[in-house]
């Protein structure tokens, strides 16, 4: 399952990752912040954020038995979460 120096490379990555959408998010998107919409994006982005961070520390350990239950769970999460935030933000500019 990994060292704890790996999984720390895991936490750096991922947190540097959430963050960097984050910021290009927020320039694209100046002042129409509402709670439910940036609540979603933010759990995307963090469930996003641990994927990329799995897959860059770990390459294709993360494909094989224990950690694969993790990666497709985390894959199918942020799917989830972004589709649900993307219809979320349609019906409001429809409205």
């Amino acid at each position: 399952m990994g060292t704890v120096g790996e999984w720390v490379h895991v936490a750096f990555v991922s947190i540097f990752w959430t963050g960097a959408m984050l910021l290009l998010e927020s320039s694209r998107r100046q002042g129409e912040f509402k709670f439910p919409t940036l609540a979603l994006e933010t759990l995307a982005f963090s469930l996003g954020g641990l994927l990329f961070g799995l897959v860059t520390t770990f390459g294709w350990r993360a494909f094989r038995i224990p950690m694969i239950l993790l990666t497709a769970g985390l894959f199918i999460a942020a799917w989830v979460c972004g589709r649900f935030r993307r219809g979320m933000a349609r019906s409001r500019s429809v409205t």
